[in-house]
């Protein structure tokens, strides 16, 4: 037995598509859609077998008639009408009514403002016065009355007598703390061949009163007679020059030709000591003009250690040891101003005895 089922030919496939196209379904009915009221649902209960139920009874909730039992206010019905007038508006204490505090207000801050402002200026014109014060008050007080009203202090004078026993002392002025030299420092050379002996001197100062004191303690001192020293005169810094001693001694004579170095020996003899005097000069011309000005000087006393007393009138021409030399004497014994020149030297003796003596020493 043929299990097999005969397979269709080709071309004998029947139409498919229009079996499927003749064969569809129709579509279904559309839902039925009822409303339910309550007189269908009575008519349900009567159909059903039911008994006929009475009329439906309202049912209210609680919360509904607690809201119902609250009374509702009314509210009166007004009409413009009904409404006060301006006139008959009345405000008790303790109210307050917009509409007519506003405008108060607002002509109360009309009337503030101007006071404000017054104040404003008022204060402001006070502190302008007061500033004004002030100014004028310093002004007078710094300028006009220092002008006017102020005494020059009284000056102070000095004529007073000693009887009285009141002095004056003059302001003292420090001491500086470090001194400056205002000289050259040099160190000395005799201009002596020889001599009986020599000492230093230290001045309190350049003035002619320390170097006469000085002068008159050197010939104080005890030597034989003939015997020449020699004297240094010091200062803190060393041996003072020789313009600034005869700056002091002959002050009417330039000395800036003079050397720093110069020897100063004391002659002693019967009648007393007599200084010498031996310069150097920068040239001999510089020793010549120095000599003839010493002539015309008349300051020449101050060269003795002792007063000399009066000269006898002009110098004039000598020798001492066969040079030539120029003298002047004095009323006092054996006082004389002898010079010598040689060269750049000058020698300058107070006595005739005293020149002969240094002019055997002379280097």
């Amino acid at each position: 037995m043929d299990t097999n089922p005969q397979q269709p030919q080709p071309g004998s496939w029947p139409n498919l598509q229009n079996q499927n196209s003749q064969q569809k379904p129709p579509p279904p009915p559309p839902p039925e859609i009822t409303l339910r009221t309550m007189q269908s649902d009575l008519e349900s209960v009567k159909q059903t077998g039911g008994t006929a139920t009475s009329a439906p009874k309202p049912f209210t909730p609680p919360e509904l008639k607690e809201m119902a039992s609250t009374p509702t206010p009314t509210v009166p019905k007004t009409s413009p009408a009904s409404f006060p007038s301006q006139a008959q508006k009345t405000v008790t204490p303790g109210q307050f009514s917009v509409n007519e505090e506003l405008p108060k207000i607002s002509a109360s801050a009309k009337m503030i403002a101007p006071i404000q402002r017054n104040m404003s200026r008022t204060l402001f014109i006070i502190l302008g016065i007061v500033v004004i014060a002030i100014a004028f008050a310093a002004l007078g007080y710094f300028y006009v009355f220092p002008k006017f009203f102020t005494t020059a202090p009284a000056p102070i004078t000095t004529d007073i007598e000693p009887s009285q026993g009141i002095s004056i002392t003059p302001p003292v002025t420090a001491p500086p703390t470090s001194q400056t030299p205002t000289r050259t420092i040099f160190t000395h050379l005799s201009l002596l061949i020889a001599n009986d002996g020599s000492s230093e001197t230290l001045l309190a100062d350049m003035s002619l009163a320390s170097i006469k004191k000085a002068l008159v303690e050197e010939a104080k001192k005890v030597a034989s007679p003939g015997a020449l020293t020699e004297v240094v005169f010091k200062d803190a810094l060393g041996p003072i020059s020789a313009s600034q001693i005869f700056a002091a001694l002959l002050p009417d004579i330039a000395a800036t030709s003079l050397t720093d170095d110069f020897t100063l020996a004391f002659y002693f003899d019967a009648s007393g000591a007599w200084p010498t005097y031996i310069v150097k000069f920068k040239s001999a011309a510089d020793a010549m003009q120095f000599k003839s000005a010493l002539e015309n000087s008349s300051r020449l006393n101050n060269l003795f250690a002792t007063d000399a007393g009066i000269s006898s009138g002009g110098f004039k021409d000598g020798q001492a040891n066969g040079k030539a030399t120029r003298y002047l004497t004095f009323t006092q014994k054996g006082a004389a101003i002898n010079t010598f020149q040689s060269g750049s030297t000058a020698v300058i003796s107070t006595s005739y005895n005293a020149i002969k003596k240094v002019l055997s020493n002379l280097k």
